[in-house]
């Protein structure tokens, strides 16, 4: 894996969106608002230039910053 350019919150959100959270759940999961997980994934999509969060998290995994290990299908 690359060096880190995500905070540790940032990568537990990219690795349940990864798994297949929607935004509500991870907020849940992680005991945080909905604004805080819309705030986090604003920041991740810009940090890695992409349009979607789909596109962030495709880019996050092809560059190394995080694994494609346990993708649920």
């Amino acid at each position: 894996m690359k060096e880190q350019i995500f905070t540790l919150r940032e990568e537990q959100i990219l690795e349940l969106v990864k798994q297949g959270y929607n935004s509500k759940e991870v907020a849940l999961k992680l005991h945080i608002s909905f604004n805080t997980v819309k705030f986090h994934i604003h920041t991740i999509i810009a940090r890695m230039r992409a349009k979607t969060l789909l596109q962030a998290v495709v880019r996050a995994i092809n560059q190394g910053f995080i694994t494609s290990e346990e993708i649920i299908s």
